[in-house]
């Protein structure tokens, strides 16, 4: 019972968590202080870390539409977000050469690999969207508070994924992940107010 309790919390604050950053972006259009770059990366490492955590089966079903709303998010952002930077057309060519490249390295490398990919991934993304903040001194079109109730729902994610015997990996990366995450928000919050 205090699973379900807890994957239930860990939706809500999940899908709760990109609405800031959805209405940021479709109020401001604004894309100065987000790094496209960190959001190809952030949907890699969550596409990666949904399709290990289906391989292995070693979770429950609010865990895998937890970390499937975590992955879809990041990608429709990775999308939008590069949408607003350049063509449509260009978009709608590295979406989707970015899924067809993603499902095939996927395929191609064991789970141990593709979640160390994982691990570099979110670590280079957050690395990425931190010199991005240092380099333009901007934070326009992101909100702090995205990178904040993600932390959060992560926290209970992590939390869950401890109870259920994820794999060892998965857990790794969402700890490197949280971290970083409040990093960001931080930065977020201390441009924002410029």
């Amino acid at each position: 019972m205090i699973l379900l309790i807890l994957n239930i919390l860990a939706l809500v604050i999940l899908t709760h968590a990109y609405v800031p950053q959805l209405k940021t972006t479709f109020k401001t259009r604004a894309t100065e202080g987000v790094s496209i770059f960190f959001w190809l990366l952030i949907s890699l490492s969550t596409s990666y870390s949904l399709f290990n955590l289906l391989a292995t089966g070693n979770a429950e079903w609010y865990t895998y539409l937890a970390q499937f709303i975590n992955a879809g998010v990041a990608l429709l952002l990775f999308v939008w977000i590069t949408g607003l930077r350049v063509r449509w057309e260009l978009t709608l060519f590295f979406s989707l050469l970015y899924i067809f490249l993603n499902v095939y390295v996927y395929q191609s490398l064991p789970l141990v690999v593709t979640q160390t990919v994982a691990t570099i991934a979110v670590i280079l993304a957050y690395v990425d969207q931190i010199a991005h903040f240092i380099r333009t001194k901007r934070a326009e079109g992101t909100n702090p508070f995205l990178y904040y109730y993600f932390a959060l729902g992560l926290s209970v994610l992590v939390s869950i994924m401890f109870m259920t015997n994820v794999s060892t990996h998965v857990i790794v990366t969402e700890l490197v992940n949280i971290t970083l995450l409040l990093v960001c928000g931080i930065m977020s919050q201390i441009l924002g107010k410029k």
